[in-house]
């Protein structure tokens, strides 16, 4: 038998602090929101028509509106 011991795991620091309240509802949001909806609906609806099939746009919707706001 082995007596090897697995180290204990460092404590876990979450990088925004629990006590920190944060506004997820803002105007910024919901004006990204709109115009993406704005841009891929219509380029998913032209896709529908054009080729027959279409994707779903909130992927893309979701990595482009967090890479705005990250900005």
């Amino acid at each position: 038998m082995s007596t090897h011991t697995i180290p204990a795991a460092p404590k876990h620091q979450p990088y925004v602090p629990p006590n920190m309240e944060m506004k997820e509802f803002t105007f910024r949001a919901v004006l990204i929101g709109l115009v993406m909806t704005v841009i891929l609906g219509s380029a998913n609806a032209y896709l529908g028509l054009r080729a027959g099939m279409t994707i779903a746009a909130t992927y893309p919707a979701a990595v482009i509106g967090l890479a705005g706001l990250r900005l």
